[in-house]
């Protein structure tokens, strides 16, 4: 992996914000993490150890107290993009106009927007439903809209705050199939949060796992398997292997317990 170049440098990371009763919460402790290109690292944790807000400051949305992130993108090319909870749709634009927004924000062109929409549509398997409006579509397919909207940018970078989260298990399966696939295809770079170990383990590369409140970077296990069989891999003695030892480190399971290869 160090042979790649890196996409995203976090270094000495700290963050807080003010409670509302507890005055000063330290969220974040002095973490780092590099992330190379075309790689996908998940962040797993417990609640409240700061992964979204840790996001959030990689997306430039919260300010740093301590630390730098560096995003090494091309001339041009936007630096991040990020997918959220929800959708966040536009209900009085279409499919395809809620997927060109975010390049028509940037390059005031219209019909280029709209060209990158609609491969980044079909690249979601909603090619077909391009005229829809949000009302028309599922909520899956409004999240497949939201990871267009993102993907049409090409970014250097693509942050994602447990995108599935709302889903039942059987959408959120296939979304992660297809989210496997979208990230091969454009050779994307990706930090992903979730709660779901076994979401982290099948969408990543490296999983970085954070310590309780406040947030620090407890450890980084590897991801070695060959994904090609999709779902199937989920049943595989190597995949379960490795779920063990990110529940070793979070502390969900005794260590005496833990599956060992």
């Amino acid at each position: 992996m160090e042979d790649r170049p890196v996409a995203v440098e976090i270094e000495d990371v700290s963050l807080s914000y003010d409670g509302v009763k507890t005055g000063r919460v330290e969220a974040v402790r002095r973490f780092s993490l590099t992330v190379h290109h075309n790689e996908v690292v998940c962040l797993v944790g417990p609640s409240g150890c700061g992964k979204t807000s840790l996001l959030r400051a990689v997306a430039g949305l919260q300010p740093l107290q301590e630390g730098t992130v560096d995003i090494h993108a091309m001339e041009g090319q936007p630096p991040i993009a990020v997918i959220f909870q929800s959708p966040s749709l536009f209900p009085w634009r279409t499919a395809l106009d809620n997927a060109a927004y975010g390049v028509e924000c940037i390059t005031k062109n219209k019909k280029l927007a709209r060209e990158k929409a609609l491969r980044a549509l079909e690249l979601v398997g909603l090619g077909s439903q391009a005229e829809f409006y949000p009302s028309q579509l599922s909520g899956g397919m409004q999240q497949r809209v939201n990871v267009a909207r993102a993907i049409a940018l090409e970014p250097a970078l693509l942050l994602l705050d447990e995108p599935f989260a709302s889903l039942d298990a059987q959408l959120r399966e296939r979304l992660q199939t297809e989210l496997l696939r979208i990230l091969a295809a454009t050779n994307a770079t990706a930090l992903f949060v979730t709660h779901q170990v076994e979401e982290a383990v099948y969408l990543a590369d490296r999983v970085a796992v954070m310590d309780a409140h406040p947030g620090t970077l407890r450890s980084v296990i590897d991801v070695e398997l060959d994904k090609s069989s999709s779902l199937d891999v989920m049943r595989s003695k190597e995949f379960l292997h490795i779920c063990d030892a990110v529940r070793e480190q979070l502390g969900d399971v005794p260590a005496e317990m833990v599956t060992r290869a």
